[in-house]
């Protein structure tokens, strides 16, 4: 016999279309920043800005697309721990490239 799914899965997303198309236009601006960007002449920046672009285009997707605010802490934990070892292996590659 199937377990009954919870209620709050069942109700439809209270996120409007006027929400879903803003975030959507800002993915797509921030997609040409990031390409007007790599043709640019940043120098040592270059990699920061792409990050720092890259990152807001993932917080603008877990925030209005996968709806991760209404999410229980199941999802929100999967995030942090994901987000903390993208931190890990990050740390570990500067610290390698600083020690040689």
């Amino acid at each position: 016999m199937a377990h009954p799914v919870p209620r709050r899965l069942n109700q439809p997303s209270e996120t409007s279309g006027k929400r879903i198309l803003l975030a959507l236009v800002a993915l797509v601006a921030l997609t040409g920043t990031s390409w007007g960007l790599a043709h640019a002449a940043l120098g040592p920046w270059g990699a920061p800005v792409a990050l720092s672009i890259a990152a807001t285009k993932a917080t603008i997707v877990l925030v209005f697309f996968m709806e991760l605010g209404r999410a229980g802490p199941t999802p929100r934990l999967v995030v942090f721990i994901t987000c903390a070892f993208i931190a890990l292996l990050t740390f570990g590659m500067l610290a390698d490239s600083a020690l040689r």
